[in-house]
């Protein structure tokens, strides 16, 4: 990462998980608006967690589910609880 000082390392760890924050909100509404167009339905899946771990399929099965049943929740994806 070249040369950063501590300083601007926090900075930037705090910059970035503001933009990540900020990515799962969006990436969460987009999939409570999804479910309920039903746009995993018109796909071929079986729910829109079946159609998450098949399209996304990097993210861990139980949190999959818990995205597509908590497609409001903002926490979803995240890897930490606070």
């Amino acid at each position: 990462m070249g040369m950063f000082s501590v300083e601007e390392l926090g900075q930037e760890i705090a910059v970035l998980a503001v933009h990540i924050d900020a990515a799962t909100h969006k990436l969460l509404e987009c999939i409570r608006h999804f479910d309920e167009a039903g746009g995993w339905y018109q796909q071929g899946a079986m729910s829109c967690a079946h159609w998450l771990a098949w399209r996304v399929g990097g993210i861990p099965r139980p949190r999959v589910r818990r995205c597509a049943w908590r497609g409001r929740s903002a926490s979803c994806l995240s890897s930490t609880k606070r």
